[in-house]
């Protein structure tokens, strides 16, 4: 592989013509005699470092290592003490998703992740989260949510509509003290 700290190029294999034979997956061809105008291209692929770190009373179910560039990794955080629960996700996390747990992270560049955890059980309430036609809303469907966190969404309007404000609805009363 070819690397710097975080980013590398990795050899997936060549493919030739003429003398060349049509295709391996070993980062050297064997021998070749020409007899013919002949080619060989090898082919890479980048990939980027996803470094994985779980704070003490936790874990997460990936390790840190590469990852090809564009591919999806689906993180889960659980708590590894009785009494503890998942908070969020600190480091290269968009604001957005830094509560989602599992946390769906697309490799478009290195990223740094880990995974905090507080004492206690954690009380978690469900959002549902619905665009009309003239919009989008990200997270949607039925999102968790951990008291007392405030949760990012974000509201994109369709091509041609004006943006405004979102407007809120309590649809329910607050717990009581």
């Amino acid at each position: 592989p070819v690397e710097s700290s975080s980013i590398r190029q990795l050899c997936t294999g060549w493919s030739g013509t003429g003398d060349v034979p049509g295709a391996g997956t070993a980062t050297n061809t064997a021998p070749v005699i020409l007899t013919q105008d002949s080619s060989v291209t090898w082919n890479w692929i980048t990939q980027c470092l996803l470094e994985i770190a779980a704070a003490s009373n936790g874990a997460v179910n990936a390790t840190t290592g590469w990852r090809d560039l564009g591919s999806v990794v689906s993180l889960t955080a659980t708590a590894s003490t009785t009494g503890w629960h998942f908070v969020s996700w600190s480091g290269d996390v968009p604001s957005i998703y830094a509560y989602d747990n599992p946390l769906t992270l697309t490799m478009d560049q290195p990223h740094s992740v880990g995974a905090v955890f507080a004492a206690g059980t954690g009380t978690y309430h469900t959002i549902t989260a619905t665009a009309g036609a003239n919009g989008t809303v990200t997270p949607s469907g039925s999102v968790s949510v951990l008291e007392g966190i405030n949760r990012y969404f974000q509201v994109t309007p369709a091509p041609g509509c004006p943006a405004r404000s979102p407007a809120m609805r309590r649809t329910s009363a607050p717990p009581s003290s």
